[in-house]
């Protein structure tokens, strides 16, 4: 999406933006002649463009154990939406999956700890029509399964 394509609530965010998207350009064709390699565009879509619905299950057949224990938290809590460590904690591969993504609003404030996460509305439909494949096993006083307890990172 370009900065043509966005809408914004005062002409001073326009014009900010249409600067900073200025400066990107020039910034990359500079470090392009100098080899660099620059990825453009790593913003994804809100569903993934080409989504199926059998491509996504065939996906949650690889997850991991860990994998699966925040998985069948999630439906269990029903809870599409979550906070983690910014690194995104033991959901990192769910998120490199696209299982899970960053769910930060632009201009959000946040918390390093506490950074809003969300399994995406399609994958998370599909999520639910095979939840009986992810049961859950915990009770009420279990830590978040994503998160990395203080031990763990010593």
């Amino acid at each position: 999406m370009s900065v043509h394509d966005r809408a914004f609530a005062r002409p001073e965010e326009e014009a900010l933006s249409r600067t900073c998207a200025a400066l990107d350009e020039s910034v990359s064709a500079i470090l392009v002649a100098q080899g660099a390699t620059i990825h453009r565009d790593i913003a994804q879509p809100v569903t993934p463009v080409g989504f199926d619905a059998d491509q996504v299950k065939e996906e949650l057949n690889e997850l991991s154990k860990k994998e699966t224990e925040i998985i069948s938290y999630l439906l269990h809590h029903n809870e599409q939406l979550f906070t983690a460590d910014m690194d995104g904690g033991h959901a990192a591969t769910l998120v490199s999956r696209g299982i899970v993504r960053n769910a930060l609003r632009p201009g959000q404030v946040f918390d390093v700890t506490d950074v809003p996460m969300e399994i995406p509305r399609a994958i998370w439909n599909v999520l639910k029509t095979i939840k009986d494949r992810f049961p859950y096993s915990g009770d009420a006083d279990d830590p978040y399964p994503w998160r990395v307890g203080f031990y763990e990172q010593l």
